[in-house]
């Protein structure tokens, strides 16, 4: 795991719950799914911590199987 070698992770459950986390904790990376809690803000997030935090590398991971519905 991520934490087994040597880093910090942590976890969230909505777009509103990332944005705060980033805001007391900045991050080098983000692992991120297109759906957050249900709700397909993935992409929202990632252009707004794009343009909010440019050094931020972002990684999508998600467990959709239809690409129609990712889209």
């Amino acid at each position: 795991t991520l934490e087994m070698q040597g880093y910090a992770v942590s976890a969230v459950s909505s777009g509103e719950e990332a944005v705060e986390a980033l805001r007391q904790r900045p991050v080098s990376l983000l692992i991120l799914d297109s759906l957050l809690n249900g709700q397909a803000v993935g992409w929202k997030l990632c252009q707004y911590v794009k343009q909010t935090y440019p050094a931020v590398r972002v990684i999508f991971a998600s467990t959709l199987h239809n690409r129609e519905k990712a889209l």
